[in-house]
């Protein structure tokens, strides 16, 4: 299975868990989750038609003959992966946060009645710019968003969550859900990118302004 499938199907799990324990009416059932996992793992598989065994072609060989050389002793072996930069730096908001709130401005419980709109057309499309889908892995339309429901880019590893408060988009939510480190990097960059492209704020649930560089952040 592709690492991106590992990704989405944990993120797909994660959200139903989320929508489960907030009694979301989309919440996906276990056997949904089932039928859902089955479909992305074989989506990309070949239907294989009658014929020979695929095995067939190695009846008969040596067991060293089918392995690659750095296996069965023979020839070179393989050269060893280069190693990883290091050291990692640590300091990114990528690094040491996880959750992020955008909005217009800083929105708190108490004043979630005067807080400004956000553009819900800006909104939608950044979502999907930036890779966002619905549980059926389609573009994300502007009903889909007014409703608050969530949603997990295609990688599986950011959950974007709106708010509405009287049918007005107040904020998105965003949640990074790897623990991957360039993952995390590469997570942190969209979401970043989404509150660059509807000029909003990046904050933490305390109200912490993150700087969307990323860089240089502490907690």
């Amino acid at each position: 299975m592709a690492k991106q499938d590992q990704r989405r199907i944990m993120g797909l799990f994660v959200l139903s868990l989320k929508q489960a324990a907030a009694g979301h009416e989309g919440a996906r059932l276990p056997g949904e989750m089932v039928r859902l996992t089955r479909r992305v793992v074989l989506r990309d598989l070949p239907i294989a038609g009658a014929g020979p065994s695929v095995l067939a072609p190695l009846l008969g060989r040596s067991f060293e003959a089918i392995l690659p050389p750095d296996l069965s002793g023979g020839g070179e072996p393989a050269a060893p992966p280069p190693p990883r930069r290091t050291p990692l730096p640590t300091n990114s908001v990528a690094q040491q946060a996880s959750e992020f709130n955008l909005a217009l401005g800083m929105v708190t419980v108490d004043d979630v009645d005067d807080a400004a709109s956000l553009d819900v057309e800006a909104i939608t499309k950044a979502l999907n710019e930036f890779g966002f889908v619905t549980d059926d892995e389609k573009p994300i339309t502007r009903r889909d968003l007014v409703r608050s429901g969530d949603f997990l880019s295609i990688e599986g590893t950011v959950l974007a969550s709106p708010s509405v408060h009287r049918k007005r988009l107040i904020s998105v939510g965003f949640e990074i859900v790897t623990g991957d480190y360039d993952e995390r990097e590469a997570a942190f960059a969209k979401i970043a990118g989404i509150a660059r492209a509807v000029g909003g704020t990046l904050a933490l649930d305390d109200s912490t302004v993150v700087p969307l560089t990323g860089e240089g952040f502490q907690l």
